[in-house]
C-alpha cells in the first residue's frame, strides 16, 4: 500500500469518527441541556404565591426557555469538519501532484549547469591552441597538457562530477617502448591528486585505454564490476593497486584521432566510482562521455594545427 491509500485510509477513518462525534454531541445537547432546562423550566411553575410568580420566577422560565431554544439551535446547525477535511486532503494531494509533475525542473538546472561547464572547456580549449599554436618550441604533448591544465576546474563540472566522487580525467600519448605501443600519461585532473610519475601506463589491447586504442573506437563501461569485463578490460602487465575495485566503476575513453593518420595519437579517458555516471544510452541532458568526446576532439584540433602550424 503506498502513501497515499493510507493518507485516504486515515482520511476516512478521521472523517468516521467525527461524523460519530457529531452525533453524540447532538444527543447531549437534546438529552441533557434541553432536558436540564425543560426539568428548570418545570421547577419555576412547581410552586406560586397567592399573588402569582414572583419576579426572579419569571426571569427563570425566561431563561429556561433561552436555553432550550439557543440548545436547540445548536443541535440543528451543529456539524463536523469530516466535508472540509476531504477537501483539505484533496487539496494536498493535488499539490503533491503538480510538485512530482515539476520535479524534472530540478534536472534542467544540473544540466544548464554541465553546459556551462561544457561551453568553458570548449572555450579555453580554444584559447590554449590559438595562443600555442605559433610557440615553435611547444611540443605536441606539451600543448594538450597545457589546455588539460586551463580546463581543470571546468572538467568535473562539465562531467557533472559530484564533490564527495572519486574521479580521473587522463590523456594518454602512444609511444613506441623496446617493441611494444604504450600508452603514457601525460595530462590529468583528478579529484585526488597524484604525481604524472606515477601514474600507470597501458599497453595497446590492455585496460580501457589500451583496448580503447588498438580498436580505434570509444570504450563506455557503466560499471567494470559487472561479472566478466574485468577479466576482458584487465592487464596482467598492469599490477592492481589498493582501492582499484572502489575508485574505478565506471570508465569512458575516446581515442585522439589527429585528421589524415589512421593510427590514434593517444587516448583521452575518464574514471568515476559511481556506477552508470558513464553509460552509453543516456537518454537525457548532456552524457558524462561527451565531455570525454569534446576533449579528446580539441586535442586532435590542437595537435593538428600545431604540426600544420
Amino acid at each position: 500500500m503506498d502513501s497515499k491509500q493510507h493518507s485516504k485510509q486515515l482520511i476516512a477513518t478521521i472523517g468516521r469518527r467525527l461524523t460519530r462525534a457529531k452525533v453524540t454531541s447532538r444527543i447531549v445537547r437534546f438529552v441533557l441541556v434541553i432536558g436540564a432546562a425543560a426539568v428548570a423550566g418545570v421547577a419555576q411553575f412547581a410552586e406560586f404565591a397567592a399573588t402569582g410568580p414572583t419576579g426572579w420566577q419569571l426571569a427563570g422560565i425566561g431563561a429556561t426557555a433561552i436555553v432550550a431554544i439557543g440548545a436547540i439551535w445548536s443541535a440543528i446547525v451543529d456539524d463536523d469538519a469530516s466535508e472540509e477535511l476531504r477537501i483539505a486532503h484533496g487539496a494536498i494531494e493535488h499539490a503533491r501532484d503538480v510538485e512530482d509533475s515539476l520535479s524534472y525542473l530540478d534536472s534542467f538546472d544540473s544540466e544548464f549547469t554541465k553546459m556551462v561547464g561544457l561551453y568553458q572547456v570548449m572555450d579555453l580549449a580554444r584559447g590554449v591552441i590559438e595562443r600555442g599554436i605559433s610557440v615553435a618550441a611547444l611540443t605536441d604533448a606539451a600543448l594538450v597538457e597545457r589546455m588539460i591544465d586551463a580546463c581543470r576546474r571546468s572538467i568535473p563540472i562539465a562531467m557533472g562530477f559530484a564533490q564527495a566522487d572519486i574521479w580521473t580525467v587522463c590523456v594518454y600519448r602512444a609511444e613506441e617502448v623496446d617493441g611494444r605501443t604504450m600508452l603514457r600519461c601525460i595530462a590529468q585532473v583528478r579529484a585526488i591528486e597524484c604525481s604524472i610519475v606515477d601514474a600507470r601506463s597501458w599497453e595497446a589491447g590492455t585496460g580501457i585505454a589500451g583496448s580503447c586504442y588498438a580498436n580505434l573506437d570509444e570504450v563506455v563501461v557503466p560499471d567494470l564490476q559487472t561479472p566478466g569485463l574485468r577479466a576482458v578490460f584487465g592487464s596482467a602487465a598492469n599490477v592492481s593497486k589498493p582501492g582499484d575495485v572502489i575508485r574505478y566503476r565506471s570508465m569512458a575513453a575516446v581515442p585522439i584521432q589527429v585528421d589524415g593518420v589512421d593510427t590514434p595519437w593517444g587516448v583521452v579517458s575518464a574514471t568515476n566510482d559511481k556506477v552508470d555516471h558513464f553509460a552509453p544510452d543516456q537518454a537525457f541532458g548532456i552524457q558524462p562521455v561527451e565531455v570525454v568526446r569534446a576533449l579528446a576532439a580539441m586535442a586532435a584540433l590542437a595537435i593538428a594545427c600545431r604540426q600544420r602550424g
